[in-house]
């Protein structure tokens, strides 16, 4: 399971690093954070050095599933996910609202699948906002940012990412 688990609107978190996190549980999301499907909210944190590992694991550092949950002025780095269909090494947002957070050096280390993303994994009604995602490794599609449907990006800088068996148009 995550290191730490929200799974309440009122539930929050701030100024802490939150580390060295395994997930191994299949379908479960966040190696560091998981921000559940009833909300939370993580601020001021620095989330580092997480994984997941095996099939189906979405967020290395950071799951967020609820409209309920946030995260803001957080620091994500050098999470991975090393499994087949783990997308999202970095944060994985199903719904809810990542904003002015830095997001890099995570990494998605395997180079087949359609799956992957080395910083984040955005999808549903998922926002990020007003962020800076850079430096993240995907070694097959997105080394940045994945979006999915009617998810947003809002203001926020996307650079020096790398996904080198990228072959989507």
């Amino acid at each position: 399971h995550a290191v730490y688990t929200l799974n309440d609107a009122h539930a929050s978190i701030t100024g802490i690093t939150i580390y060295d996190g395994l997930m191994e549980a299949p379908g479960q999301i966040g190696g560091g954070v998981c921000i559940g499907g009833k909300g939370g909210v993580v601020e001021d944190c620095v989330i580092t050095n997480n994984i997941s590992t095996g099939y189906e694991y979405f967020g290395g550092g950071v799951g967020i599933s609820s409209s309920a949950g946030r995260m803001s002025r957080c620091v994500i780095a050098y999470n991975q996910n090393t499994g087949f269909y783990s997308p999202g090494s970095g944060v994985a947002i199903s719904a809810g609202i990542l904003e002015n957070c830095l997001v890099y050096s995570n990494r998605w280390t395997h180079t087949s699948g359609d799956r992957g993303c080395g910083g984040v994994r955005l999808s549903g009604s998922g926002v990020v906002r007003n962020c800076t995602i850079y430096g993240n490794y995907c070694g097959t599609l997105a080394g940045g940012i994945r979006q999915y449907g009617s998810a947003m990006v809002i203001n926020t800088a996307i650079f020096d990412n790398l996904a080198p068996n990228d072959t989507s148009s």
